[in-house]
């Protein structure tokens, strides 16, 4: 019989540098909770991270500014980009989640999802754009950075761990009819720049923007009418989460706001093995959670059975399994500790060469269709993203 033994997750908080190709720029701290209640599925005997958490400071300590709150305003359907105004252009990030008009005169454009540099393992949306592809050098240019993260109640802390290595001037808070939040501005940044970092929320709330604007003399009307036009629209909000020895992904709601995509270790014969764990911001057992984990080899149906959960929920049935990546079977269970509204979605899979066996457990205590979907349809994501 295969023992099954419940997870606990070690979470560093070292703030991971956003990437953009050699720019001393921003740091992002993700907020990654330990849960305190451990799920129940995954087998053999799983998973005790020993990783040593490490407290990185950041170097600008940015003072508390009120959010403030505005009515919501309409939220761009799903790929609609608002009109530019004239002189600029309308860009969409890949995915068709944030918008932004740049100038024209700007020739440097990126806008395919970009992975978080000292924090590979997480790959964010994101419009990267500039007067030339020197801003990925250097700056000395203006430019513009803006990406999408986890949901995050504290927007001074974004700000904060985001300030740049050039004297700051006063947080205040930020506000352009679509984003709310704060911003900082920086001066004698390199190449003789100046540099707005600005930190907001959308109208639902569902991801944290960041965006941080380099301005060479003479531009600082240009730049302030591109953050005047930062946007997002109704696409859901996520981010591809890969383990961290790069053997799967999964595809993350933003608002599920915290992970962890550490290994685990086996408890049995102390192997680290492959691990992702995603979460709703809160406190167990009503938390909304994903846990992912690869084992050597055992087939599908065996560890399913060896994860039965009908001592806490109710069984809805077991179907065969087969992403075109991954293949074994998915069992559902409902009313689970006898909350009504509770479903457990297990899945144990393998690929074809049978090099590994998933196991997924999708806890959700809450009904999240959206995030079900997500996820589900994720599971067999090539690391690549």
């Amino acid at each position: 019989a295969v023992p099954t033994v419940a997870p606990t997750v070690a979470v560093p908080t070292v703030a991971p540098t956003v990437a953009v190709p050699t720019v001393a720029v921003p740091t992002v701290a993700p907020t990654v909770v330990v849960p305190t209640v451990a799920p129940t599925v995954v087998v053999p005997t799983v998973v005790v991270p020993t990783v040593a958490v490490p407290t990185v400071a950041p170097t600008v300590v940015v003072p508390t500014v009120a959010v403030p709150t505005v009515a919501v305003p309409t939220v761009p359907p799903t790929g609609v980009v608002p009109t530019a105004p004239a002189g600029m252009v309308p860009i969409v990030d890949d995915t068709g989640l944030l918008t932004v008009s740049i100038p024209s005169t700007w020739q440097w454009v990126v806008t395919a999802p970009q992975a978080v540099s000292d924090r590979p393992t997480v790959i964010t949306r994101a419009i990267f754009a500039g007067e030339n592809d020197t801003l990925a050098q250097t700056v000395g240019v203006s430019g513009l950075f803006f990406r999408a993260f986890s949901a995050t109640a504290d927007l001074n802390e974004l700000l904060a761990v985001n300030a740049l290595a050039c004297p700051p001037g006063p947080a205040t808070p930020f506000d352009n009819g679509h984003f709310v939040g704060v911003r900082q501005s920086f001066t004698g940044c390199a190449g003789g720049t100046s540099a707005v970092v600005v930190a907001v929320s959308p109208p639902d709330g569902r991801f944290a923007g960041l965006a941080i604007a380099y301005v060479r003399p003479g531009d600082e009307p240009l730049v302030e009418s591109v953050l005047a036009s930062l946007g997002s629209t109704t696409v859901a909000p996520t981010q591809t989460l890969i383990d961290s020895t790069g053997r799967f992904a999964v595809e993350a709601p933003t608002w599920w706001s915290e992970w962890n995509t550490d290994p685990g270790t086996d408890s049995a014969n102390g192997a680290q093995i492959p691990q992702i764990w995603v979460s709703t911001a809160g406190t167990e057992p009503g938390d909304n959670e994903l846990w992912m984990n690869a084992f050597p080899y055992v087939a599908p149906e065996d560890l399913m059975v060896a994860n039965d959960r009908s001592s806490r929920c109710f069984d809805a049935g077991t179907t065969p399994y087969d992403d075109g990546v991954l293949v074994g079977v998915m069992r559902t269970w409902t009313d689970c500790d006898g909350d009504a509204d509770s479903e457990l979605v297990q899945v144990m899979a393998a690929p074809a060469d049978q090099s590994f066996t998933v196991a997924v457990a999708l806890w959700l205590m809450t009904p999240d269709p959206e995030a079900r979907t997500i996820i589900l349809d994720s599971i067999g994501l090539a690391p690549a993203g």
